[in-house]
Parts: structure tokens; C-alpha cells; sequence
């Protein structure tokens, strides 16, 4: 392991409505085209649950309540010319005031938006990682995977 590689620790809400599924995307960046779960990066010393709920807070200004933990994941892939090695912690989160039959809130944060998906349309959004996206129609039926990870 170089000094240049890392180990990121993140939390990821899974939220649902009606159908709809909130997800992430990057803007003012055309190579960023993918989209991904709502959180963030854990910060030493922080549970993962906090983190989630801060993160929406503060992208977002909502309150959230995290209803259950639903599984762990790991990806690992090159960036930059380095090494990315990711742990996901996801839960399924609710929010009152998020309802997909209205635009959600202007993020907070400049670089990202966010938007309402029909789950029957994920792959149209191409969503990251891979392992997550197949795991998200189990979860919504009750069976929980776990591990979820990139390794074939």
C-alpha cells in the first residue's frame, strides 16, 4: 500500500417513496455522469448512523429517522492513478418532508443535487456501485444480503 491509496468509510441512506427512490448526482462536472445513494464519508470518532443523519442535514436541512441497518458493502477500484477501497454502511432512512411527488430540496452543497428515480428505471441512472443496485429490490422486499461487494 502507497501513501496515495485510501480506505473511505461511508454511510448511505436508502430512501423510498412511492416508487421512487432519492438518489445523488454530481453537477458542474460533464465526467461525472452516475448517481448514488444520499450520505457521506464517516469521520473518526462519528457512528455511521450519525454521520447519515448529519449528512442529510446538512445537504438537505431535513430531519431524518433511520429506520433499519441493511447491510454492509465494499468496492475497490483505480482513481487517479490510485487505488479507491470503499466500505458502505446502508440503512433505510425516512423523511416526512421528503416525498417524491415533489422536487426535493435544493442541496446545500454546490457540486451535488439530488433527485427522485422510479426504481424500475435505477439502471437508466447509472447507478454506484453495481453490487448496491442489485441488492436495493431485495431489500425492499425484506431479505437483506449481509455482505454486498464488487469481488466476482
Amino acid at each position: 500500500m502507497n501513501k496515495y491509496d485510501t480506505i473511505i468509510i461511508r454511510a448511505r441512506a436508502l430512501i423510498v417513496d412511492n416508487g421512487h427512490i432519492l438518489l445523488t448526482k454530481h453537477q458542474n462536472d460533464p465526467t461525472k455522469t452516475y448517481s448514488f445513494l444520499p450520505g457521506g464519508k464517516v469521520e473518526f470518532g462519528e457512528h455511521a448512523r450519525d454521520t447519515l443523519i448529519r449528512e442529510l442535514q446538512e445537504e438537505l436541512g431535513v430531519i431524518t429517522t433511520i429506520k433499519r441497518f441493511l447491510g454492509t458493502g465494499e468496492g475497490i477500484w483505480n482513481k487517479d492513478s490510485r487505488t479507491q477501497h470503499d466500505i458502505c454502511l446502508y440503512f433505510e432512512v425516512t423523511c416526512p418532508k421528503l416525498v417524491s411527488t415533489q422536487t426535493p430540496p435544493p442541496c446545500k452543497e454546490d457540486d451535488i443535487e439530488f433527485l427522485w428515480q422510479p426504481i424500475s428505471k435505477l439502471k437508466e441512472a447509472e447507478f454506484v456501485p453495481p453490487y448496491a443496485q442489485q441488492s436495493i429490490d431485495n431489500w425492499l422486499i425484506g431479505r437483506y444480503e449481509q455482505f454486498l461487494s464488487d469481488f466476482n
